[in-house]
């Protein structure tokens, strides 16, 4: 049977109920390097983690997940891996707490910042937190991240795009950072693309790029891997001070 969400507790899978921390378990989880930093134009790692007894408490399927970062020039590109080595489809979403301290580079003040994005659709929540169905918002136009109220997300659809989804972060007179998915259009229309949020006394925006949204499991995940199949998910940013 597909997952379904417990508000208090967690989510339902064939008939058990597995608790789930609200940002996932793969953050906590036991890392391996894959390859060693290296490049002569560049510097890239790959990281790697696999399912374990603890992690088959919370998520009780075999996986292999593995994340590349790459510099090259001004850009950093994050590619991540997911493979499915069971023998029954796999239901997950994914997303990434990138995050840029401000002001950019420690100059001039975090007050100037401005955040720019086409996105025209974003997913509205519960009191819970969970999917509450899909409204409309005016692309942002070089507004100040204090707009986006004091750590409060902004769900930006990937459906609300015009073109492939992109989030800018400009401070004037000091830089810019354009952030980028890079990975195909999700089928299910309602996927959030970026999930933004930052403070401005604390110094920092989250663009937090994701290929899910919240409470996926509550219906099977936003990516259901066959068996023996493999999902890449990537995005880029260009950093320019």
């Amino acid at each position: 049977s597909q997952g379904k969400a417990d508000k208090a507790a967690g989510w339902q899978w064939q008939g058990k109920l597995w608790p789930m921390p609200i940002h996932g378990f793969a953050k906590n989880g036991a890392w391996s390097v894959v390859t060693p930093p290296k490049g002569a134009s560049g510097a890239s790692v790959t990281i790697a983690l696999r399912d374990t007894p603890e992690s088959r408490a919370l998520f009780p399927f075999p996986f292999r997940l593995s994340i590349t970062y790459a510099l090259h020039g001004e850009r950093i590109s994050v590619t991540h891996q997911v493979t499915n080595p069971g023998d029954v489809a796999m239901p997950f979403s994914i997303g990434n707490h990138i995050t840029f301290a401000l002001p950019l580079g420690g100059q001039g003040d975090a007050a100037d910042a401005r955040i720019s994005a086409d996105g025209r659709a974003r997913l509205l929540l519960d009191a819970y937190g969970r999917p509450a169905g899909t409204g409309a918002v005016g692309p942002l136009e070089a507004a100040p991240l204090s707009s986006l109220g004091t750590e409060t997300a902004l769900p930006l659809l990937w459906s609300g795009f015009r073109r492939r989804p992109a989030v800018t972060l400009t401070q004037p007179g000091v830089g810019s950072i354009m952030i980028m998915q890079q990975s195909r259009r999700p089928a299910e229309r309602d996927v959030v693309a970026f999930n933004l949020w930052g403070n401005v006394d604390k110094g920092f925006f989250s663009p937090e790029p994701w290929y899910g949204r919240q409470n996926a499991l509550s219906d099977g995940g936003v990516v259901l891997l066959p068996p023996g199949q493999s999902f890449t998910w990537a995005f880029s940013a260009d950093i320019r001070l």
